[in-house]
């Protein structure tokens, strides 16, 4: 309930500020009132402080302003300067309420580096409106969607004769199906298809003739869909084909259709490019994309890109989003490889099923210790089908006896027993990870009931049989490429010490995402 007011008590708690922006972070302001008493004008100053690592500056959006004016005047010009190239226009549009805590509302069309806006001030010749309103609306919305609004009037008399109209680059735009409810009217306002994101749309409440008090949001405009892409954060040179994830979603109440196009280095193959794509109202769609580095492609970091294109309004031009993504093409690291399985092992410890047969195994473990070949080889193998990741080690034991085996409940310390490890980083952040314990008796650090394991022993060692939901991970598709780690710990017994091996070339403890290696999903 807090938050769904947050944007009310940010006005409540702004309603006396001299001076209130709607703008990025980056654009700096500040008031300052002109020679006379009372004051002849009222000065902005903007600065916009968004410069990229080039140097570059990057030109702020649409800026909103409402600056407070002093008792007794009243706005009567607006005019926006550039101290730059001392160019000056038009505003677009500005609305005042002059009198006892009054204001002008004025909208800057765009902020290269410096700017400033003027006011000029008359004193006032009649009487202020009186009353009070104040208009409720969210502070931003996708073009094409509809906004509700809420005004609360000072009398029922004044709610009877008030409307809502939105005021934009294009002028002036009346709001829609209106319901008066005592002093609260209640309505709709359609955004046009054709505004920009990041551009500001001021919507207005008051009396007809203006015979009453008005108030004012200023609504930002978002695009009517949304885009990213996720990629592998790594690529091991060599390695074939990948995946890539563009999301789109439809943020309106209406169906869109929108053309995809991924852009990859020279060289690299995309096997997916330009699909169209038909998407509802408000769904979101995950479309899959291959890419191929080239064979001869250098070790480092390259930008990976997907272009949407879609419609605006009526008569508008074709619209353009992008998103961006990195990945690092590395000349040597772990790779390993996760088959789909149509028919899953029983999870019971003993890897008599074909289909482990036929899975490729994960070895060369080393000690991340002394940085030397395991003294223990261990073995695992992984599937996947579309509900549970399974995975087999096995664990070669030279002295079976000494198996250190004491933690039989789930939750406990597993690791302090002969155990096996498994790390997962599915979006490649190597921040946030799964981790998966279990013990030569199959107690798992955590309790999860449809997380299974069996264990078994024999003469060369000891067995782990798992089965990992990826309802809880993420499901993943071939061409996938995860951050993965096997690993197996060996307590130290009379004869021999304690050793930690892995898969991957980590050194000293286990969690080291940026050394771990890829599993690549395959078909």
């Amino acid at each position: 309930e807090g938050l769904a007011k947050l944007g009310e008590l940010v006005e409540w708690a702004a309603g006396d500020l001299s001076l209130r922006v709607w703008a990025p972070a980056s654009v700096e302001a500040t008031a300052m009132y002109g020679p006379g008493n009372p004051p002849r004008s009222v000065y902005v100053h903007l600065v916009n402080y968004d410069v990229d690592l080039a140097g570059k500056v990057r030109e702020s959006p649409e800026i909103g302003l409402r600056v407070r004016i002093p008792d007794g005047t009243a706005p009567v010009n607006v005019r926006v300067q550039s101290p730059d190239g001392g160019e000056e226009s038009e505003p677009g549009w500005n609305i005042a309420r002059p009198g006892g805590h009054g204001y002008a509302v004025v909208r800057v069309p765009r902020l290269h580096i410096y700017g400033r806006v003027k006011v000029w001030l008359a004193p006032m010749t009649q009487r202020p409106p009186q009353g009070s309103v104040r208009l409720t609306a969210p502070l931003s919305a996708p073009a094409g969607s509809v906004v509700r609004l809420k005004a609360e009037y000072g009398s029922e008399e004044q709610a009877r004769g008030a409307y809502v109209y939105g005021m934009a680059d294009r002028g002036l735009i009346p709001g829609e199906h209106h319901e008066v409810r005592g002093r609260e009217v209640t309505g709709q306002f359609r955004v046009p298809d054709a505004m920009a994101g990041g551009s500001l749309l001021l919507l207005v409440t008051q009396m007809p003739a203006d015979r009453g008090p008005c108030d004012y949001r200023f609504l930002r405009i978002t695009p009517p869909l949304t885009l990213s892409l996720a990629a592998p954060s790594r690529i091991a040179r060599g390695m074939g084909p990948v995946a890539l994830s563009a999301t789109i979603r439809n943020e309106t109440d209406r169906a869109r259709e929108v053309g995809l196009a991924l852009e990859a280095p020279p060289g690299w193959r995309v096997e997916k490019q330009g699909p169209s794509v038909d998407l509802g109202p408000g769904e979101t769609r995950v479309v899959r994309c291959i890419v191929e580095p080239e064979a001869t492609a250098a070790p480092g970091r390259y930008p990976l890109s997907a272009r949407l294109t879609y419609a605006g309004g009526p008569g508008d031009t074709e619209r353009v989003l992008a998103a961006s993504a990195t990945t690092e093409v590395v000349d040597k690291i772990p790779t390993a490889k996760c088959g789909r399985t149509g028919a899953p092992p029983t999870i019971d410890g003993k890897l008599n099923d074909a289909c482990w047969k036929a899975a490729p195994a994960i070895g060369s473990f080393i000690d991340i210790d002394k940085r030397t070949p395991s003294k223990w080889p261990t073995t695992v193998r992984l599937l996947y089908d579309e509900t549970n990741l399974y995975a087999a080690f096995e664990c070669s034991e030279s002295e079976p006896a000494t198996i250190l085996a004491q933690v039989r409940e789930d939750g406990g310390e597993v690791w302090q027993d002969d155990s096996v490890e498994l790390f997962f980083d599915p979006d490649g952040d190597l921040q946030r990870y799964e981790q998966f314990v279990a013990n030569v008796l199959g107690a798992r650090n955590r309790k999860s009931p449809e997380w299974q394991v069996r264990t078994s022993r024999n003469e060369a060692g000891w067995i782990v049989e798992m089965s990992i939901p990826l309802a809880g991970i993420g499901q993943p598709q071939p061409g996938d490429v995860w951050v993965f780690d096997a690993c197996r710990t060996r307590p130290a017994r009379p004869q021999a010490p304690l050793e930690h091996s892995s898969w991957a070339p980590t050194e000293g403890t286990f969690h080291q995402p940026a050394k771990w290696g890829l599993l690549v999903f395959e078909e």
